[in-house]
């Protein structure tokens, strides 16, 4: 059975046939109710006749495509970017740390209200914390709406 991702959900086929994972139904929005595919193909059409509509309101708003950068440009943003990214490492492994710490807490947590027992993460059996890590992964990219 595949997982319906977050806001859609399975309707009749729409008037263009997409089908949905061979269900014999189409993925259709909560929103509009409008086929997701359908969706795509319209905004994909749209940009391809007003890109240079779309364009030019993105340069006015200061917007710049990274396509139409010189590569000079691209360089020093690039260079920008390494510089904050070695320049706040500190703070990056302070949230590492800071999660790592909240995940051990909520896996000891997790096997103490399941046996019952008070123990410490170091106690717990390693299949268990390993089965348990694979199913908080597997909460969180639901909760995406990757899978």
């Amino acid at each position: 059975m595949d997982i319906i991702p977050k806001n859609r959900y399975l309707g009749k086929l729409c008037k263009r046939g997409h089908d949905w994972n061979d269900t014999g139904q189409s993925l259709k929005s909560i929103f509009n109710r409008g086929c997701i595919k359908c969706s795509n193909i319209s905004v994909h059409n749209y940009y391809i006749r007003n890109k240079e509509k779309i364009k030019k309101k993105a340069s006015i708003r200061g917007y710049k495509y990274r396509a139409n950068l010189s590569q000079k440009q691209k360089d020093k943003n690039n260079a920008i970017s390494m510089k904050y990214y070695y320049n706040h490492r500190e703070m990056r492994l302070i949230k590492s740390r800071k999660y790592q710490k909240k995940a051990q807490n909520e896996l000891a947590d997790w096997y103490v209200a399941r046996n019952g027992l008070i123990m410490s993460i170091k106690d717990a059996p390693l299949e268990l914390i390993n089965a348990k890590r694979e199913t908080m992964k597997l909460q969180r990219l639901i909760r995406k709406g990757v899978i």
